[in-house]
């Protein structure tokens, strides 16, 4: 289990650069950050995030939803909303009826 909400070490995943710039550093892998903002017009208030600063945020690595509070998220697999989890899982060949 991964203590502290710390990744685990070798575990560092490159993440393509998007070209849009984060809001809080320099990198060019922001992506496209949302929690729920019933006074924007669509619904949501979008925030360009790199994945590190996403993480710190409370927003899901992969899809940029805001997640922070959820056991999944915060406990199970930190950083990841379970269906993003759940696509890296299938995407790796993980399978759950193997363990």
């Amino acid at each position: 289990m991964i203590e502290d909400n710390e990744p685990m070490e070798g575990w560092d995943v490159p993440f393509p650069e998007t070209g849009v710039k984060c809001e809080r550093c320099d990198s060019n892998d922001a992506i496209d950050c949302t929690v729920w903002d019933e006074t924007q017009p669509d619904g949501y208030l979008h925030t360009p995030l790199c994945a590190t600063h996403a993480r710190e945020e409370g927003h899901c690595m992969g899809c940029g939803d805001f997640c922070a509070g959820m056991t999944s998220y915060d406990f199970h697999h930190p950083g990841y909303c379970d269906n993003c989890w759940d696509q890296i899982q299938a995407d790796c060949g993980y399978d759950d009826d193997e363990y």
